[in-house]
């Protein structure tokens, strides 16, 4: 009784428990791990910077990009770009492109991909990961090395780059340009993963992002110490005890996969903690069904939703304060209840 009315309680303030227990494992909670995105970041990227390369404008780099983009995905990138080259007008004054071919971003590939036709003639357009792209493209490993350090510079200041290249639908494409895309970390993130360390709650961080840009977020708010998941992977599989210090030392992972949550879930709950989740994807739901509070963010897919615990209902840290404190009175309850009636 007193976990459904604290559960009706939670639902009124933005949380949905789908297990009815997760309240009480909400309580006893003390690791919490958030995607970046949309969590710590307002999910809201925006182009901030073209850099085009060789006998390209900027206007070159824009269109590439927003070819090799689709609304339909409602991809923060791709929205990213789509965005830019409407508010630049690209389109405005140019022949009509038809659509041939999409092939969305994929974590193994680090790309998009798209086929047009313009003029009776077919373009192959992407964009994507640095290295991968000027891989495709055929450069050197010098000439890869020079683009990853021109990177690097705006990696440290917190903001993501992507290559575009473009080129004939068969043969090798050309690299067109570079552009740099900013999401901005939540006003309130910062206290409220100080409100959850102050409960006994320690957050960290894992994102798909490079190290650099990884830490720069981090740092931000409060969260310093972030790490590459392959230093994981690389410990757990030499010592075990080795992998529970460096889970105990790190505030955060950078470069994961969507399929590495499981295995920090994993080493979390070998080292004896009560781990919590939180995901969207199809691929987050085995993590969410591993972790002892596995949380669907608020525009998770069904199948995410269907493996977790607890539903939010809106965006951001703020519910799962809710989620935690909300337990603990769920929990006192019982106990007051309990000793009470022993007594």
């Amino acid at each position: 009784v007193s976990m459904a009315v604290g559960s009706k309680e939670l639902a009124k303030r933005g949380v949905l428990v789908t297990r009815l227990s997760a309240a009480e494992d909400a309580a006893t909670m003390d690791v919490l791990c958030v995607d970046k995105t949309g969590t710590i970041t307002m999910n809201q990227l925006a182009v901030i910077g073209v850099i085009p390369l060789a006998q390209t404008t900027e206007a070159d780099v824009l269109f590439a990009g927003a070819l090799a983009s689709q609304e339909s995905n409602q991809d923060p990138i791709d929205l990213a770009f789509l965005a830019a080259a409407k508010e630049r007008h690209i389109f405005d004054n140019l022949p009509k492109v038809a659509p041939v071919s999409f092939v969305p971003f994929d974590a193994k590939t680090r790309r998009t991909e798209a086929v047009v036709e313009q003029n009776g003639k077919r373009l192959r357009l992407m964009k994507g990961a640095v290295r991968t792209i000027a891989e495709a493209c055929g450069l050197q490993p010098l000439a890869i090395e020079a683009l990853e350090a021109r990177v690097s510079e705006s990696a440290l200041k917190g903001y993501r780059t992507l290559a575009v290249a473009h080129g004939p639908e068969k043969g090798t494409p050309a690299l067109v340009g570079l552009v740099t895309l900013y999401d901005p970390p939540r006003p309130d993130a910062k206290q409220l993963i100080a409100t959850l360390h102050d409960l006994g709650v320690s957050v960290k961080m894992l994102t798909g992002d490079a190290l650099a840009v990884a830490s720069e977020i981090a740092r931000g708010v409060g969260l310093p110490n972030i790490r590459r998941v392959a230093d994981l992977k690389t410990a757990g599989s030499q010592a075990g005890n080795e992998a529970v210090d460096l889970l105990a030392g790190a505030d955060g992972f950078a470069e994961v996969f969507p399929d590495d949550k499981y295995i920090v879930v994993q080493h979390l709950q070998a080292a004896g903690h009560v781990t919590g989740m939180t995901g969207d994807g199809v691929n987050d739901a085995p993590a969410l069904r591993q972790a002892e509070v596995g949380i669907a963010v608020s525009t998770a897919t069904d199948v995410a939703k269907g493996a977790a615990s607890v539903v939010l209902t809106e965006s951001g840290l703020t519910n799962i304060v809710t989620l935690v404190e909300q337990g603990r009175t769920i929990y006192q309850r019982i106990l007051t209840w309990i000793i009470n009636k022993i007594s």
